[in-house]
C-alpha cells in the first residue's frame, strides 16, 4: 500500500505507482505495463483506480504522469533503494531496442555506468545515422569524464570536434572539453567564456573562480549554471547541480551550504539521477567536517566511496584525502595510509593537490617532518603556480604548521604572503588568512581571534586548528 495525503493506493495501483515514479516522468502504459508485468486486466484496475484517487492523470498525448509532484516523491521514497535500482534496469530493458541513447541514458541515471557504456558502444557499432552517432559519442565523453579517464575523454571530445559539426554541437563539445581540463587541473585556468548563458560554460568560469578565490562569484556562477541546466537528464556532463553547495560552504560557510546540498540531493535522487549520488555524498561530507561532525562526515564518504566503485566514478581524491585526514586527526596513521593507497592512481581533482598534502601529514605524524614539509610546499607552490589561489586557504594552516616544525619559517612567510598579496573571499577563508598571517607574526593574541573568526563562520575544525597553534606559539614564548 502507499499512503498519501488523504487517500492511498493498494495492489496494483500502487505498484504501477512505485513503477512511474522511479521513472520519473510520464510514461505510456504499454511501457509501464512491460515494467511492471502487469498484464491488461491488471493494467486497467490500476489505471483507473489511480487516476479515481487524484493521483495519476491522463496527458493528451496518452502518456500516465502524477498529478502532483508531491505525490511522485512520496511514492518515490516508499521505494527501497535496491528495488529503486531493480526498477532502474527495467526500464532500460523495456525502451526500444534500437534506442541505444535512451537505453544508456536510463542506466546511466541507475548509477549503472559500465553497462551504459556498453550499450553505448553497440548503438555506435550498429547505427549509420550520423545524429543518432554523434549523441552516443557525447554520451561516451559524459560517461569517460565520469569514470576520471582523462587521456580517454580528451581523445574522444577531440576526435568529434575534428567532424564536421553544428555550430551549437561544437560550442557544447568545446565547453566540455574545458570542463576536462579543469578536472584534470593540468593546464591553466580558463578566462571568462565568450557565451556566458551556455551552462557548462557557467560551470567552467564558476570552479575557475572558486580555484581563484573568488568564492562569492563561484556561487553565483554555479548556481545559474544549474538555473540554465533545468530539464536535462543524465547529459548533465558537468553534474552541476553538485557545485553551488561546495561554492556556498567556503563563501557562507556550512549552514547555508547544508540548505544548498541537501534542496539539490533529494531533487536528484528523486529524478533518478542516482549516477551523481558519490558526487552529492563528497560534497555532503565536506559540510559535515566544517561543521564538526565527523562521524556523519565518515559515513557521507564511505557511502560516497562504495557508490563511485559501482558507478564507475572516478574523481575520489578529495573525498580520500578527507578521510584520511579524519583518521589522522583521531591518531590512525596507518589507517590513513591504507586509505591514501586507494588514491594512488586517482587524478587530484581540479589540481588541488588534497592526496599529496594528506601523505605529507602522514610523513610528519610518522616524524618525518623534513620530508612532510618538503613534500607539502612543493605541492602547494605547483597549484598556487597555476593560479589555484584557494589551495593557501584548502592547506594553510598544514603548511604554517609544518613550516613551523621543520624550522622553515621562510616557508611560513612565503604563506602567508601569497595570501596577503591575494586573499580569497568568503567566510570559511577570512579565518585562514587570519591564522597564517598571525603564525608568521608570532602574535598568540591575533591567532586566538582568527580561532574566534573561524568559530563565528561555523568551521569547528577551523577553530580547533587555530586554537591549538595558539597554545603551541603561546608555549613556544614562554606562556605555558
Amino acid at each position: 500500500m502507499v499512503a498519501l495525503p488523504g487517500r492511498a493506493l493498494e495492489g496494483p495501483a500502487a505498484d504501477l505507482a512505485a513503477v512511474l515514479a522511479v521513472w520519473g516522468g510520464a510514461a505510456s502504459v504499454e511501457h509501464l505495463s512491460s515494467v511492471s508485468g502487469l498484464p491488461a486486466g491488471a493494467m486497467l484496475t490500476a489505471v483507473r483506480e489511480a487516476t479515481a484517487a487524484g493521483v495519476l492523470r491522463w496527458r493528451p498525448d496518452d502518456r500516465l504522469e502524477f498529478v502532483r509532484e508531491s505525490d511522485r516523491d512520496a511514492v518515490y521514497d516508499d521505494v527501497p533503494p535496491p528495488l529503486r535500482r531493480l526498477l532502474h534496469t527495467a526500464h532500460a530493458a523495456a525502451l526500444e531496442a534500437d534506442d541505444a541513447l535512451s537505453r544508456a541514458g536510463t542506466l546511466a541515471a541507475a548509477g549503472r555506468v559500465d553497462d551504459a557504456v556498453h550499450v553505448a558502444r553497440e548503438g555506435l557499432a550498429t547505427s549509420d545515422d550520423p545524429a543518432v552517432r554523434s549523441r552516443l559519442r557525447s554520451f561516451l565523453c559524459f560517461t569517460l569524464i565520469s569514470a576520471a579517464r582523462v587521456a580517454d575523454a580528451r581523445a574522444e571530445i577531440d576526435a568529434l570536434l575534428a567532424l564536421p559539426l553544428p555550430d551549437e554541437a561544437r560550442t557544447r563539445l568545446g565547453h566540455l572539453r574545458t570542463w576536462v581540463d579543469l578536472l584534470a587541473g593540468d593546464t591553466a585556468l580558463p578566462d571568462p567564456p565568450a557565451d556566458p548563458d551556455h551552462p557548462t560554460a557557467l560551470l567552467n568560469a564558476a570552479i575557475a573562480a572558486l580555484l581563484r578565490g573568488r568564492t562569492h562569484r563561484a556561487t553565483e556562477l554555479a548556481t545559474a549554471s544549474v538555473e540554465a541546466r533545468a530539464g536535462e537528464s543524465w547529459a548533465d556532463a558537468a553534474s552541476a547541480t553538485v557545485w553551488p553547495a561546495w561554492c556556498r560552504l567556503l563563501a557562507e560557510g556550512p549552514a547555508a551550504a547544508e540548505r544548498d546540498s541537501l534542496a539539490v540531493r533529494s531533487r536528484a535522487r528523486r529524478s533518478g539521477h542516482l549516477w551523481l549520488g558519490p558526487y552529492h555524498e563528497f560534497v555532503s561530507a565536506r559540510i559535515h567536517t566544517a561543521a564538526g561532525r565527523w562521524r556523519e562526515a565518515s559515513a557521507e564518504i564511505d557511502a560516497g566511496l562504495a557508490a563511485a566503485a559501482g558507478t564507475g566514478t572516478g574523481w575520489t581524491s578529495l573525498a580520500l584525502a578527507g578521510r584520511a585526514r579524519m583518521q589522522l586527526d583521531r591518531g590512525d596513521a596507518g589507517a590513513a595510509a591504507a586509505t591514501l593507497d586507494r588514491a594512488r592512481d586517482a587524478p587530484e581533482q581540479f589540481g588541488l593537490p588534497a592526496v599529496a598534502i594528506a601523505v605529507a601529514l602522514v610523513d610528519e605524524a610518522r616524524g618525518s617532518l623534513a620530508a612532510a614539509h618538503t613534500r607539502a610546499h612543493a605541492a602547494w607552490a605547483a597549484a598556487r603556480d597555476g593560479g589555484r589561489t584557494i589551495v593557501s586557504v584548502m592547506f594553510g594552516p598544514d603548511l604554517a604548521r609544518l613550516a613551523l616544525r621543520a624550522d622553515r619559517r621562510d616557508a611560513l612567510d612565503a604563506v602567508a604572503a601569497a595570501l596577503r598579496a591575494d586573499a580569497p573571499d568568503g567566510v570559511l577563508t577570512a579565518p585562514v588568512v587570519a591564522l597564517v598571517d598571525a603564525l608568521a607574526a608570532a602574535d598568540p593574541v591575533a591567532v586566538e581571534a582568527a580561532a574566534g573568526t573561524a568559530a563565528a563562520a561555523g568551521d569547528v575544525p577551523g577553530e580547533m586548528a587555530a586554537l591549538e597553534e595558539g597554545a603551541a606559539l603561546a608555549a613556544g614564548l614562554g606562556d605555558p
